[in-house]
């Protein structure tokens, strides 16, 4: 009787060791988590790299806005600004950084702020006047440059395990292309 019962015993152990019927559930449940931590990091990767080229998309067009033109104005500067908030939809436009500004270079190769306006974000203009260290490349005697600076602070979807935000930061130069120098007035 006791050696039927280890047959019995060994027959069921036998079968069960045997069965694979639960084997890929299991698998799947090891798996899951590294699969959904792959998703949102890929997902999250795609959100900031996005960012990153609306704030260079914000910089050059508000660049270029600015040097189409021989003169510009206060109203005319809030309209881009605002523009520029819409280039950063989905995003938050207005946490959006923008300063533009007008920088002159003398017959000496120096350059000087000769204005400078900040959109309705955080920042702060340049003072009129102040020296502004360009790049070696840009630097031609006798012209101007249109620079634009757009900062971001890009804050993640998955706040709840990402405290800290991203910064993101532009700048992009351009020549007038109507006259020799963008005057605000």
């Amino acid at each position: 009787m006791r050696a039927l019962r280890v047959l019995r015993l060994k027959n069921w152990l036998t079968t069960r060791l045997s069965d694979r019927r639960g084997v890929a559930a299991v698998e799947f449940a090891f798996i899951l988590p590294l699969l959904v931590t792959l998703y949102f990091g890929v997902v999250e990767t795609t959100y900031a790299l996005l960012a990153d080229r609306k704030v260079a998309s914000v910089a050059s067009t508000v660049a270029d806005l600015v040097a189409q033109t021989k003169t510009v104005n206060q109203a005319e500067l809030d309209d881009i600004f605002r523009a520029a908030s819409a280039i950063m939809v989905p995003f938050d436009g207005s946490e959006v950084s923008i300063t533009v500004s007008s920088v002159v270079i003398d017959k000496d190769g120096n350059s000087t702020i000769a204005w400078s306006a900040v959109g309705p974000g955080s920042g702060s203009a340049h003072s009129t006047g102040a020296s502004y260290a360009l790049p070696a490349g840009m630097i031609i005697p006798n012209t101007s440059l249109i620079i634009a600076e757009v900062s971001y602070q890009y804050n993640s979807f998955l706040s709840y395990l990402i405290d800290s935000g991203i910064p993101m930061s532009d700048t992009f130069y351009l020549r007038p292309r109507a006259s020799n120098e963008v005057t605000k007035i």
